[in-house]
């Protein structure tokens, strides 16, 4: 009996050697979220890695995808080539690894657009490119029955705006493009209510900004364009007395960059760019203090990238991932203020890519167009 055991013992790591060793080279990949424990050691300075995930049930870019309350991902709107804009949304199920349809948005929505889920769980959708115009509509989507309905429109149509939650559930939504220029604007959706009503008046006109909620409720909104130029600018709106007040200045003026909350209550501005766009891309990032309402530089991005509103996920451990505007994905570490490189990378650089942090600590990466504006039906997982 002994013998029979040792021997058999002896079988048992001989094969799970044998495994190890596949993984090791390449010859097995353990699905995304499964244990990779044969897996060769990381380089040093690296953390976390992206591999290639599911693709999506249609090539999209300049779409937005919003996390729900089951765990699931909703995709909604964008485009498919660069004519032709989405009315069509899908799912990602991160425990099959699997993109689905779900029900029809009633409006095209060909970028500029944004989702942001409610307290209920659904879904609101506003705004956005219609063909050549923008939208005031907006929708809301219901996860139970996966279907979207109509709900009261904006008071202004609106693309490029910035959109945030505020601390009684409602949801404020700021300045942003009309098809003719930047907008000073303001409103509220009610949820209770479905419908929309005006606010204070932002400091200056502001389309393509960045925003982020700070903990003492009020939204942090920067940079952006005017209509005439990219702005350094800042403003806070109190959804106490419901009105912007401006804040300290960034160092560089910033257009179509990414704001991310910190743990400690500060706020991460990352990338973007100046008048040129592609040709005036940033690496450089800066952190605003809230208590004393000013910005300081932090290190720099190891690549530059633009467009990216959509493209940084926040993890639980305040690990912030960042993507697109670069094959390369990176993480900033807030404890140490550092950007550190991820193994692995995408198939190619896509700009508008989204970056949604999943309940399970991973980071879902999807879609984008690449630079003949070509969309991708491609998506990548970011695990730690």
């Amino acid at each position: 009996m002994t013998g029979s055991s040792t021997t058999g013992a002896a079988l048992v790591r001989l094969v799970l050697g044998l495994v190890a060793a596949m993984l090791a080279v390449g010859g097995c990949t353990a699905p995304a979220g499964h244990d990779t424990q044969g897996a060769p050691p990381r380089p040093a300075g690296f953390y976390g890695q992206v591999d290639p995930a599911a693709p999506m049930t249609i090539n999209r870019a300049a779409h937005q995808a919003t996390l729900l309350a089951d765990g699931t991902v909703l995709i909604t709107g964008g485009i498919t080539s660069s004519e032709a804009g989405l009315d069509s949304a899908e799912r990602y199920d991160p425990a099959a690894n699997a993109f689905r349809p779900t029900g029809r948005m009633t409006s095209v929505r060909a970028g500029g657009h944004a989702a942001i889920r409610l307290r209920d769980g659904r879904v609101l959708v506003i705004g956005g490119w219609v063909g050549t115009a923008v939208t005031a509509t907006a929708e809301l989507y219901d996860p139970r029955t996966g279907r979207f309905s109509l709900t009261g429109s904006m008071q202004t149509p609106r693309a490029n705006m910035a959109v945030a939650t505020l601390p009684g559930g409602t949801v404020l939504v700021a300045g942003g493009f009309n098809g003719q220029r930047a907008l000073a604007t303001a409103e509220i959706y009610d949820p209770a209510t479905g419908t929309f009503h005006r606010t204070g008046q932002l400091t200056t006109p502001r389309a393509g900004s960045a925003a982020a909620k700070l903990r003492t409720g009020a939204i942090l909104i920067a940079g952006g364009e005017d209509g005439s130029n990219v702005l350094a600018t800042a403003e806070v709106y109190d959804p106490g007395t419901r009105r912007f007040t401006a804040t300290g200045s960034m160092g560089a003026v910033r257009y179509k960059a990414a704001a991310s909350a910190l743990p400690d209550g500060s706020v991460l501005l990352l990338g973007g760019s100046d008048a040129h766009d592609w040709n005036g891309q940033y690496r450089s990032a800066e952190i605003y203090e809230s208590a004393t309402g000013s910005f300081r530089p932090t290190a720099p991005m190891q690549a530059a990238r633009f467009k990216i509103g959509s493209a940084v996920a926040v993890l639980e451990t305040g690990v912030v991932v960042v993507a697109g505007s670069d094959r390369s994905v990176e993480s900033f570490d807030p404890a140490e203020e550092t950007f550190r490189p991820v193994v692995g990378a995408l198939s190619t650089v896509y700009e508008t890519t989204t970056a949604t942090a999943l309940a399970d600590g991973r980071v879902l990466i999807a879609g984008g167009y690449d630079q003949d504006i070509r969309p991708t039906a491609g998506s990548w997982v970011f695990s730690s």
